[in-house]
């Protein structure tokens, strides 16, 4: 492990990202006392809530996206490769931001459905929606990742030759921007478990062919 590496995140965008974990963290703490014993916990593919549990188990959820950041900034500094999140732009920064505001929002869905200020099922219409955007962006930015063993199509055959590396995560990229606008087209219908599990399946069908192709590309330079 290099703890002398450059991170890819800028110093100033950590400070801002911790900042903001810590305030949502505090303003859960602070309703804690005004939730019902039990709240809702888990939300099925059409929004609907299908579990629930104590107020201090929300908690756990509460903690998940600084839990998150210690473990993006670990990533790079751990993986063998980690010099080259350095040589992919701003991508996995990108990443970051996006993800860890996408689970700061989650965090809110037990206060907001306990307080009766959305219903359960608008999360089957704001998850997918915020899926999608999440894989759209990705995708524009995944060809300009390079290979590494943690972020992106890391195919045994494309870690072995930059040349597939390249060619994988652009095949990649159109797969990542497919399912994210399969996603949004989910929120867009309305939601429900049938456009969910549709958009789910064709972003699983897309990373299998993503990993075929890797593989052909190996063969075919044998």
């Amino acid at each position: 492990m290099n703890n002398n590496r450059v991170s890819p995140v800028s110093v100033r965008c950590w400070v801002t990202l911790i900042v903001l974990c810590v305030a949502s963290l505090a303003a859960h703490l602070a309703l804690l006392p005004q939730l019902p014993d039990a709240v809702p916990l888990h939300f099925g593919a059409s929004g609907e809530v299908d579990g629930w549990g104590a107020k201090w188990q929300a908690l756990l959820l509460d903690v998940l996206p600084l839990a998150l950041l210690a473990l993006f900034y670990l990533v790079p500094r751990i993986d063998p490769k980690g010099h080259n999140y350095e040589r992919s732009g701003k991508v996995y920064q990108l990443f970051v931001v996006l993800f860890t505001l996408m689970m700061m929002a989650m965090t809110w869905a037990p206060e907001l459905v306990a307080f009766g200020l959305v219903s359960g099922d608008s999360f089957g219409l704001v998850v997918p929606l915020m899926v999608g955007v999440l894989l759209v962006v990705l995708g524009n930015y995944l060809p300009r990742v390079r290979d590494n063993y943690t972020f992106g199509f890391r195919t045994p055959w494309a870690l072995d030759d930059e040349s597939n590396w390249r060619r994988t995560q652009r095949f990649g990229g159109v797969v990542l921007i497919v399912s994210g606008l399969a996603f949004v087209l989910a929120a867009l219908m309305g939601g429900g478990v049938l456009w969910f599990v549709l958009a789910a399946g064709l972003t699983i069908a897309g990373a299998i062919g993503a990993y075929a192709y890797s593989y052909l590309l190996w063969r075919a330079s044998k």
